[in-house]
């Protein structure tokens, strides 16, 4: 395995998991009172559509790699 592959391993599991602190963030919150005109789910999609790109280009850019 090239060393970029596993870097980039490395690179894209600490990215997962700062994603899924950031999740857990989100959902743990709903004891605090949320700021006036904010909403649960508007907090929740925020979470998501961040993570769910952050998929979609780590998916790509490991396609590009191995394609090389």
């Amino acid at each position: 395995m090239p060393v970029g592959e596993i870097l980039f391993g490395i690179c894209a599991l600490c990215c997962i998991t700062g994603e899924i602190a950031i999740l857990r963030s989100a959902l743990k919150t709903s004891k605090i009172p949320l700021p006036s005109g904010a909403t649960r789910f508007g907090e929740l999609a925020w979470s998501i559509v961040p993570a769910v790109a952050l998929g979609l280009l780590l998916f790509a850019t490991f396609g590009a790699m191995r394609a090389q």
